[in-house]
């Protein structure tokens, strides 16, 4: 396994600092590197890899990791004593981390939470949260709440918590769904170009 860096280490982050697929298992460090370790064989043997996330100092660095389809890894993290500090808060990998690359479109501070759909990633911290449509690459701001941990049911529903009790529930309203019709009810209903056996639908806010 590749020793560690002094004074090098994972930060607690409700746990989401450490990510198990499969059998592949990763983590992230921060300190004097933001890294992340890689295992795909239950961690018989290991690798490593340098991010361009925030890092030089103990509050620094990688503290949530998620995955997604095609061997995409999100990273996010920063430095939590500089909370709105928006720049290297988050990175992606297109190869399983093995290299990385930075958000081109930055969450706005500090994250300490990263969680994943079927459809988009989720990202919360002490001074908003973000959602990203494209595995990483771009993050939308959508709320202002202090949120530190993040969970994800389905396409439709998560939960998050933040200090004094605080406790969210995302609600993707504009998730779609596919419902189908009989041929017959299709053809009645929609346009000769649109598909014959299902159509997509928004969900009500």
């Amino acid at each position: 396994m590749p020793a560690a860096l002094p004074g090098e280490g994972a930060f607690a982050a409700s746990n989401s600092c450490l990510l198990l697929s499969g059998e592949e298992i990763l983590f992230g460090t921060g300190g004097p590197a933001a890294r992340v370790f890689h295992s795909p064989d239950k961690g018989r043997t290991w690798a490593v890899s340098e991010t361009p996330l925030a890092h030089g100092n103990a509050s620094s660095g990688i503290f949530s990791l998620a995955i997604r389809r095609d061997h995409i890894i999100i990273a996010l993290g920063g430095d939590y004593k500089q909370p709105s500090k928006s720049d290297h808060a988050a990175a992606y990998s297109i190869d399983g981390g093995k290299s990385w690359r930075l958000a081109a479109g930055q969450p706005g501070g500090f994250r300490s939470a990263v969680a994943s759909n079927q459809l988009s990633i989720l990202a919360v911290g002490p001074n908003g949260e973000e959602i990203s449509d494209d595995d990483g690459v771009h993050w939308k701001h959508t709320d202002l709440l202090n949120l530190n941990a993040l969970v994800i049911l389905d396409i439709f529903n998560g939960w998050a918590v933040g200090p004094d009790g605080t406790i969210a529930r995302f609600l993707n309203h504009n998730a779609a769904e596919i419902r189908y019709r009989s041929q017959a009810a299709n053809n009645a209903a929609q346009p000769a170009h649109l598909p014959t056996k299902s159509r997509r639908y928004r969900l009500p806010r």
